[in-house]
């Protein structure tokens, strides 16, 4: 397995230093120089979504899933692109009424086995999981919503019940792999968000101290069952720092000093969240993620992000995502980037890529195209470059945003650039390889759309960008 190297360049901090009403705003080149690195940044392995929400325990539950939506599962399996999917176990597989163990199999069949059967049918066999909440029975208050409705108290997993949790999630694995003739996840994590407590959905709130107990012990029990080559990640917190402090803070004591614990935790997941802080060492806090990571050898995982409560109109919801993407693979150096949602019934829905009950009018989102486009551009398996630019409102490295980012796979290079401004830019690119260069646009009126070939000259192409717009440049 291919690990973030330790003596990959941590390039100079970013300080968010704020200007002031007497700054004059920096005046953009005449042309926009855009130089991709020659040193390689770090391998990206994989792209992945949460194809769609599951309520098995709520009436109509066929409504909130694409199992009977073809064309709603082509477009998320089949032509997407993704290299991974991300989905949870649900808290009804277990059978609560016996609570000796066994699985309500029936209810297994209906959510995670017949999603995962769905995406076996179109090659996806990779899947990353997780849980909102362990059953009922094994936590205090016994509600699986992150605070129990009856008695406004926060839920937690019963020290008592680790063992209980760790086997059941053992047993499903069984049930996945040996009954259904599933692969085994390649990746695990014990707890969507554990730090925080939903009072409208499923969660269990975990101490940093009991999330690495139960973490070493899900690993001796996967160890012991046959599951050695599931990697356990998190903690899924659900911004950067959040995530950090399940391991003690910036210096990662926790896995400094515990090599069980360092041992049985692969990689380090966060999800996307949280971008501004009036802190002003902020951008050395998300620093601290790329610096956790590549002293302990740990794969960075960013499991979860869409623009929830947000509501951008649909470029502007493209471009967001571009930019947030583009960060998390140069200032966060990600190995693998998940979507939140692939489909969802009711429109507009910002989480999700696709929006509508009709299976025949299905509304594609903007974003869709554009993730489409570079996940198929830049499979997994791409190395990462970082990219040099002359011009403050096209950066390549920033703890906020970043609007243009690189890829090498074989012989192809795939270079995102993003003009989030009202002006189009003239734009030179150097650092390509190859004969030419195809310009893919979305914008106002257009969807990746692909523009004439371009030559590259001296390694270079000169090309343009429209105002509020999002250009992916495939060179070979």
């Amino acid at each position: 397995m291919v690990r973030l190297s330790k003596s990959l360049p941590v390039i100079g901090l970013l300080a968010l230093a704020g200007c002031t009403q007497n700054t004059p705003a920096p005046t953009a080149p005449s042309t926009t120089e855009l130089s991709i690195s020659a040193t390689p940044s770090h391998m990206l392995k994989g792209w992945g979504i949460f194809p769609c929400t599951i309520r098995n325990d709520r009436p109509n539950a066929q409504n909130f899933t694409i199992f009977k939506r073809p064309n709603a599962q082509k477009l998320i399996f089949g032509e997407l692109g993704m290299s991974f999917m991300r989905c949870e176990i649900l808290s009804g597989s277990y059978d609560e009424k016996k609570d000796d163990g066994s699985l309500d199999t029936k209810y297994l069949d209906e959510s995670l086995v017949q999603q995962m059967d769905t995406a076996k049918r179109f090659g996806i066999n990779k899947t990353s999981l997780t849980l909102w909440s362990p059953p009922a029975v094994f936590k205090d208050p016994p509600n699986t919503f992150g605070i129990d409705p009856k008695t406004k108290r926060v839920t937690h997993l019963k020290q008592s019940r680790e063992l209980d949790y760790c086997r059941y999630t053992v047993r499903v694995f069984d049930y996945l792999t040996k009954t259904k003739k599933l692969a085994a996840p390649f990746a695990f994590s014990i707890q969507n968000e554990p730090s925080f407590a939903p009072n409208l959905w499923n969660g269990t709130v975990y101490d940093p101290i009991q999330w690495q107990r139960v973490l070493k012990l899900m690993r001796q029990e996967f160890d012991k069952s046959g599951y050695k080559d599931v990697q356990l990640i998190g903690p899924e917190g659900g911004g950067y720092m959040e995530s950090v402090q399940f391991v003690g803070g910036k210096d990662a004591p926790a896995l400094k000093n515990d090599a069980q614990f360092r041992n049985a935790m692969a990689g380090f997941a966060f999800h996307g969240y949280t971008i501004t802080s009036k802190k002003a060492q902020y951008s050395e806090d998300l620093q601290s993620v790329a610096k956790i990571a590549a002293s302990y050898n740990k794969d960075i995982w960013m499991t979860e992000f869409s623009l929830i409560a947000q509501k951008p109109k649909p470029l502007e919801h493209a471009i967001i995502t571009s930019t947030r993407l583009a960060r998390e693979m140069t200032f966060i150096p990600s190995n693998y980037w998940c979507w939140w949602q692939g489909w969802y019934p009711v429109h507009p829905k910002n989480e999700s890529l696709l929006t509508g009950v009709d299976d025949n009018a299905i509304h594609i989102s903007k974003t869709y195209y554009v993730l489409k486009k570079l996940w198929h551009s830049a499979p997994a398996g791409s190395i990462v470059h970082q990219v040099k630019s002359n011009d403050e409102e096209i950066k390549g490295y920033d703890p906020l945003d970043v609007q243009t980012v690189a890829f090498e796979f074989k012989n192809r290079t795939t270079v995102l650039v993003i003009n989030p401004t009202n002006a189009s830019k003239s734009l030179k690119i150097s650092g390509l390889n190859g004969k030419t260069a195809t310009p893919f646009l979305s914008d106002a009126t257009r969807d990746m759309k692909a523009q004439s070939p371009v030559k590259i000259v001296s390694s270079s192409v000169a090309t343009t960008i429209p105002k509020q717009a999002i250009l992916i440049l495939t060179a070979q």
